[in-house]
């Protein structure tokens, strides 16, 4: 990055990264200033690049500016092979706790798509060792490429293979990681905290996009208002989600269960969960399925945090099918599984403890 880009915060020099960035080649390496502060008012997009790796040597990328609806710090449409790396995302949010003083939707209400990271129709690449911070949005969104119309043949393609590694987040005015549209995720050996929604939202916007092939392993989470993991939305494309070897390190905040995955209306079937090896305590329940054909949960410990009044048990099942239930450690809960109405098939529950 060369020296005539202020690197102390002094003012926004989003432009400035941009037009130097354009001029350097795909599959090159970019280094900011070790250490650096750089200043943010609309964002820096990165469009329709391959190979590129943005090393932060440990700078920041401040707001500067409480910036508008839609800015993203990093904005990246069409890419391939992207790398971000060693680098802070510090946002415009500016409330001392983002679930007690930030009350939901995010205030002020057209601040709340002001992410800091944001993949669309991106594909194979990732974020390693990296932080965001007070952001009104969410930390990271993965998506479709918004630059395209309804009527081009790729509108709504998703991104794929999208990895969040070795990373911090804390304190989101909306989710901790959004994923709208993409087939292929991985967050893994990250943190999140302080999250005024949903901690992983898999939340589809319209049928035809795709939710499948993501896994949360080896991950931290802090406070979070709603679910860790929450697969609600549209989608009718959304299968194999691997949560394994998770765990809490705070209560939660509402009576949302840690893993709640439910389909828009009665016959719509989403497939092939797994969920092993996690630690949570939570005021609901563990994991709430409705309309999941084909879920393994295993091998965790799931304490309920008793007199908060909610929580039917550690398991509840609603129009699922082929659900195994086996060897966890449900603590405090009153049962292992509840089957609620007369559609669900096919569950083992064995060897749970209570």
């Amino acid at each position: 990055m060369p020296s005539s880009i202020p690197a102390d915060c002094s003012r926004a020099v989003d432009a400035e990264l941009m037009s130097f960035m354009a001029t350097v080649p795909d599959n090159s390496t970019i280094t900011f200033a070790a250490g650096g502060c750089y200043g943010i008012d609309t964002g820096i997009e990165i469009n329709d690049r391959t190979g590129l790796i943005l090393e932060g040597n440990g700078a920041e990328f401040r707001a500067l500016t409480m910036g508008g609806s839609s800015r993203r710090t990093f904005k990246m449409q069409g890419d391939r092979g992207l790398v971000l790396r060693n680098m802070t995302v510090r946002g415009s949010l500016n409330c001392a706790d983002a679930i007690s003083t930030c009350s939901w939707p995010a205030q002020p209400t057209n601040l709340e798509w002001q992410h800091a990271y944001s993949f669309e129709n991106s594909h194979d690449s990732t974020l390693d060792n990296v932080k965001a911070f007070d952001v009104w949005g969410d930390f990271v969104e993965v998506h479709h490429d918004e630059r395209l119309c309804g009527c081009d043949p790729m509108f709504g393609k998703p991104s794929t293979n999208i990895s969040v590694l070795n990373s911090q987040f804390a304190r989101a005015g909306r989710m901790g990681i959004a994923i709208t549209n993409v087939d292929g995720f991985l967050l893994q050996n990250s943190s999140i905290g302080e999250v005024n929604m949903a901690a992983i939202d898999m939340e589809l916007d319209w049928a035809g996009a795709t939710g499948r092939n993501v896994r949360i392993l080896n991950n931290t989470f802090g406070r979070h208002r709603f679910a860790m993991f929450a697969n609600v939305g549209q989608g009718e494309n959304e299968s194999d989600v691997l949560i394994d070897g998770n765990r809490s390190t705070a209560d939660t905040v509402t009576c949302q269960p840690i893993v709640s995955a439910n389909v828009p209306r009665p016959g719509l079937q989403r497939t092939n969960f797994t969920i092993t090896n996690n630690v949570f305590r939570s005021y609901g329940e563990f994991v709430n399925l409705n309309g999941i054909t084909g879920a393994v949960i295993k091998n965790n410990t799931a304490t309920h945090i008793v007199g908060g009044g909610c929580g039917e048990g550690a398991v509840v099942l609603v129009d699922s099918h082929n659900i195994t239930v086996t060897d966890n450690a449900f603590r405090d809960h009153n049962v292992a599984v509840v089957s609620r109405g007369d559609l669900n098939s096919g569950v083992v529950d064995e060897r749970n403890t209570l």
